[in-house]
């Protein structure tokens, strides 16, 4: 499919009302997804295609960067600077010349939204905002270590654990063995959850061993890694199961 076409059918907001539910929904199944989302989520950018989208020269003394965000949520960044008069200039950090803009760019600090539409960039952010922080020294906001706790359920109870907080009972397993052991001795029910995965997607309540093993299973056959577009995405071999908590 063209990416006219594509772009047509993104930029068409009555066409897109008008249809059924169960077209829209048929649609996203035979449309190329990722790159019809390119264009949608471009609609909803009102700087797109003006002078502001890459840049902008405000009266600040300073100059920040913006990491430009493929969901274009960076847009609200930019709003905020152009309201307060201060420079920008929006960066793509997914580039292969990434780095040298950075450098070249000459900015006091970077704004970020947090890239985490899939564990591909969402790692790729982890890493290059570490390395702005640390080795090139400029201020990112919010800063790498908090953007790495990020949408990964194990790092935010492992640092839980680590700096005393309380937190329900957390199990994350690695190998396979201690895994089943896990689920031989625990008390059922228990709450599955993937490492990453928002608004309760790849939560599962497990209630009886059977259901447990089932998961298991499947992870390690890898079946729950290979649908790459899928918003439930597994980060490695693990299992976190927590025990439910009565309220």
């Amino acid at each position: 499919m063209s990416d006219k076409l594509l772009k047509f059918l993104a930029e068409n907001q009555k066409l897109r009302d008008a249809s059924p539910s169960w077209v829209r929904k048929l649609g996203r199944l035979i449309l190329p997804v990722n790159r019809y989302n390119k264009y949608l989520w471009a609609q909803e950018n009102p700087y797109v295609g003006t002078d502001k989208e890459w840049r902008f020269k405000g009266k600040s003394k300073n100059k920040l960067s913006i990491i430009f965000d493929p969901a274009h949520y960076h847009k609200y960044y930019m709003t905020a600077c152009l309201d307060l008069d201060i420079s920008y200039e929006v960066i793509d950090i997914r580039k292969n010349d990434w780095l040298e803009e950075i450098k070249i760019s000459g900015c006091n600090g970077i704004l970020v939204w947090p890239l985490i539409a899939n564990i591909v960039l969402k790692e790729m952010t982890d890493e290059r905002l570490r390395l702005i922080e640390e080795e090139l020294n400029i201020y990112v906001y919010p800063p790498s270590r908090e953007v790495w706790l990020l949408d990964n359920k194990r790092r935010v109870s492992d640092w839980l654990r680590a700096n005393n907080f309380d937190q329900p009972e957390t199990h994350c397993f690695f190998i396979e063995e201690e895994a089943i052991e896990f689920v031989n001795e625990t008390i059922y029910p228990v709450v599955f959850k993937t490492i990453r995965g928002s608004v309760s997607h790849g939560v599962m309540i497990l209630k009886n061993k059977n259901e447990a093993l089932r998961i298991i299973k499947k992870g390690l056959q890898k079946e729950l890694f290979r649908k790459e577009v899928t918003r439930v995405t597994f980060n490695g071999i693990l299992f976190c199961f927590r025990n439910t908590c009565p309220m």
